[in-house]
């Protein structure tokens, strides 16, 4: 997945560091475009893009990112990830046809039919895409989720906020 953050004003670079075992890894984040517009003299959005998901998991993690400072922009699928999905499923296809693993009583491993299957925050965001047509940005936050499911009107008996 394609992923596109920014942050306000001119930031060239920033250095995340990302604490695993006893060591800390260092992330260097090189943002474009935060210049500031000739003619108004206001600061444009300094934007990063990346597929890496253990960059998008240490930006995520990031304090700056948890305040805002840091913005999701866009998740785009890419065609890597359409193949990998597709590749899952052939062998997910190909181990029922194995004896391997017994197939899904709904045809797909872990498909979301109603709100009742509806488990976690990930499985409900996936729901309201397909289902309602929802902007997944606009529901990114638990807060936006439960916003949405209260402007809905649905009942989710399973899930674990």
């Amino acid at each position: 997945m394609l992923k596109t953050y920014s942050m306000d004003g001119n930031y060239n670079s920033i250095t995340i560091e990302h604490k695993q075992g006893m060591g800390v890894v260092r992330f260097p984040i090189e943002f474009t475009g935060g210049d500031a517009d000739m003619l108004s003299g206001v600061m444009r959005r300094s934007t990063y893009k990346t597929e890496s998901p253990i960059e998008q998991y240490v930006i995520e993690q990031h304090p700056l990112f948890k305040r805002g400072k840091i913005r999701l922009d866009s998740a785009v699928e890419t065609e890597a990830d359409i193949r990998r999905e597709k590749m899952a499923l052939e062998n997910q296809k190909a181990r029922v046809a194995a004896g391997l693993q017994q197939p899904s009583e709904n045809g797909a491993e872990n498909k979301v039919v109603t709100p009742a299957d509806i488990t976690n925050i990930q499985q409900l965001r996936d729901y309201l895409v397909k289902e309602y047509d929802c902007d997944r940005q606009k529901i990114s936050s638990p807060n936006a989720l439960k916003g949405k499911v209260k402007e809905l009107g649905l009942e989710l008996p399973n899930m674990v906020w």
